[in-house]
């Protein structure tokens, strides 16, 4: 089983210790036989901080939008079997699983059902103010509302590229990210999700699984699991996406558009 996990980070120098922990990380959780490609952003929009891509709409749309309608045509030509939507963000759900004929999981909803199922309530635990906003979006996109006791961040202000310079030395943060799961507890949560992939990444990388008995949900490998879990049941099932939620599109859209024939 082949999975194409994309990233909406550069993955390059200012991002390379966050692109070490996630390759150890997939080792320890994927199933013998797995393989996991891991992608980045590339070239697109380099030398522009991700912080001020994600706090704009229009940067946001022309520098990561067609990143991952390439990576999802790309993976599907390069014989994967699942892909994933590695970031919070959440970019284009609706359309990525209308172009791919292969399950799409992405890291929030993966992660938040898994929430589900561990605790009644629990709280989305970010990055910086500037990701809030997607945070409720995405909540709001999957109808959790209910589920989630609120969204937290650990710092007002604090940047990917700041963040990957702490992965050496993580226990400053990892005590910042506690005392927030504290208030959130304090708050009503059960549960702690920490909603940012790089974040994620040098939480559960450090082996902090819980906070005061809140269990802390690793969305790394439920982005995995489920992805692996997707595809055998479309081993089963035939398809896995609804075409009536996610239409395909025409032949003639998909050859004069993308350049696919199916």
């Amino acid at each position: 089983m082949k999975i194409w996990y994309q990233s909406a980070l550069d993955l390059h120098p200012s991002a390379s210790n966050y692109r070490d922990m996630l390759l150890t990380h997939f080792e320890k959780v994927k199933a013998p036989g797995t393989e996991v490609v891991l992608r980045g952003r590339g070239a697109v929009a380099e030398g522009v901080r991700m912080a001020n891509i994600i706090g704009s709409p229009v940067l946001y749309y022309k520098a990561i939008t067609p990143v991952f309608i390439d990576a999802v045509m790309e993976a599907e030509r390069a014989g994967a079997d699942a892909f994933v939507i590695g970031t919070f963000s959440e970019p284009i759900v609706t359309e990525l699983r209308s172009l791919a004929t292969i399950p799409v999981i992405t890291m929030p909803e993966a992660s938040m059902l898994l929430a589900c199922s561990i605790a009644p309530r629990f709280a989305l635990v970010t990055l910086s103010q500037v990701a809030v906003s997607y945070m409720y979006k995405t909540i709001a996109a999957h109808k959790l509302d209910d589920r989630v006791s609120g969204v937290h961040m650990v710092d007002e202000i604090m940047e990917e590229e700041d963040l990957d310079k702490q992965f050496s030395t993580p226990e400053a943060y990892l005590n910042r990210f506690r005392a927030v799961c504290r208030q959130a507890i304090r708050g009503g949560a059960q549960a702690i999700l920490p909603a940012e992939g790089m974040m994620a990444s040098l939480i559960v990388g450090n082996r902090v699984t819980e906070v005061d008995d809140a269990p802390v949900v690793d969305p790394i490998a439920a982005s995995i699991l489920f992805a692996e879990m997707a595809v055998r049941f479309q081993g089963i099932l035939g398809r896995y996406h609804s075409r009536t939620a996610y239409p395909s599109p025409s032949p003639d859209g998909l050859r004069a558009i993308f350049g696919i024939e199916r």
